[in-house]
């Protein structure tokens, strides 16, 4: 019977190269791989000669330089027979002119009998890997399949590059003109603004449900405007501050940069992930046919704690790719076929998008963006540097994936 499926909570929730190796290899000794053995000469689908075997099923990124390759039970002439099958599984970074594997592939592992998955830890990041299966039973007989499966790693991971308490607090607390107050110490509560905390800034003089405040998520000139039109609309208090325009000037980038990255209280450390394997997700990531044309995905909420906004709301805190092909291996994993940003988590809610659609059958994969990585602008897709500033930006994207397969 296959195991693979039993494996993929530990290999979601310890994404990290280190602990792949040693929690999954543990589990699946031959998952390094091991030479390949004299077989015979036998080869084909049928009981009469190499065992009954479909080929590769799906392979998903589950870290930044490692994939999960899974496939379904060959089938041999008697119970013994299927228990015994072994399973050599081959990657290519390239496909040749007829969609297969550049050369056939290179050889990166075979399985213990009657194991049908294996964690290709050997990848680099930003990286497309395809892969093939072949199954041997007992006698060398093999079992080739044209069928080929891809997987997508992300880049890697960056931190955010601002910092509320490193870039922001030093602006309210530093800041003099002339001798006059600093702004914190007239905007420590009360009725006036309240720049003491991230929630005083956030909230204002107002409360979650109407903030009142002049940051505003994501949008980093609506913001400076807000800000500058509460300045000069004030100019009892704060026109000692109107000579040195150059300051205030100043103080725009860093709080500009701080609002593209989603104005959040603490450092952006890690990656969005989807939790898979948690049971209040179960039943939530999915795919159907809305007419001849047109499929929706739907789908929960990738997990990015540090990004939870002060109110809760998670409306626009991800933006989610939705990437399609024919088959796996047929993924364009540059052009998502569709973007969606994300809507209110707190009301147990799941994610939808929509996209065209004109064949019988698809393979659709979810990877979700936080706001460090799109405050990254991306140029020209002609630019030489389109592909370097891709990977920054896709920098903070989900670490790990899996397919929806929908066919009619």
């Amino acid at each position: 019977m296959s195991h693979s499926f039993t494996l993929i909570p530990l290999m979601l929730n310890n994404p990290t190269k280190s602990i792949l190796a040693w929690g999954l290899c543990a589990l699946l000794p031959a998952c390094l791989g091991s030479s390949v053995g004299t077989v015979g000469s036998g080869a084909g689908g049928n009981l009469g000669t190499g065992p009954g075997f479909d080929g590769v099923d799906a392979a998903s990124a589950i870290s930044n330089t490692s994939a999960l390759i899974s496939w379904p039970d060959a089938v041999g002439a008697t119970p013994a027979a299927t228990a015994g099958i072994k399973y050599q599984v081959f990657r290519s970074l390239e496909l040749d002119s007829n969609g297969a594997l550049l050369g056939g592939g290179q050889f990166i592992g075979e399985t213990l009998p009657g194991i049908t998955s294996l964690v290709d830890i050997d990848l680099a990041p930003f990286q497309t890997a395809y892969y093939r299966v072949e199954a041997i039973d007992t006698e060398g007989r093999i079992t080739s399949s044209s069928k080929i499966t891809s997987a997508r790693t992300p880049s890697t991971y960056a931190a955010g590059q601002s910092s509320y308490q490193n870039d922001i607090v030093p602006l309210w607390e530093t800041w003099d003109a002339f001798g006059a107050k600093q702004c914190i110490s007239c905007h420590a509560g009360g009725s006036t603004f309240d720049l003491t905390s991230y929630e005083g800034l956030m909230i204002g003089i107002g409360t979650l449900q109407s903030p009142d405040s002049f940051v505003i998520p994501y949008d980093a000139d609506a913001t400076w405007g807000e800000f500058v039109f509460r300045f000069v609309s004030q100019p009892l208090v704060h026109g000692s501050y109107y000579g040195v325009a150059s300051d205030i000037q100043a103080m725009r980038q860093p709080l500009s940069d701080w609002v593209m990255e989603g104005a959040i209280a603490v450092d952006d450390l890690t990656p969005p992930v989807f939790e898979f394997s948690a049971i209040q997700n179960a039943g939530k990531y999915f795919g159907n046919w809305l007419d001849h044309d047109t499929i929706e995905v739907s789908f929960f909420h990738a997990s990015d704690p540090e990004s939870a906004p002060l109110s809760g709301d998670t409306t626009g805190q991800l933006e989610y790719h939705i990437y399609a092909g024919e088959t796996s291996g047929e993924i364009d994993w540059l052009n998502p076929v569709a973007t969606v940003m994300s809507n209110d988590a707190r009301f147990n809610s799941i994610n939808t998008a929509q996209f065209d659609w004109n064949s019988d059958k698809v393979v659709v994969v979810i990877r979700a963006l936080d706001s460090s990585g799109r405050a990254v602008v991306l140029p020209d897709p002609g630019d030489p540097s389109y592909m370097s500033t891709l990977a920054l930006r896709w920098r903070n994207m989900s670490i790990n994936e899996e397919d929806i397969k929908l066919s009619r």
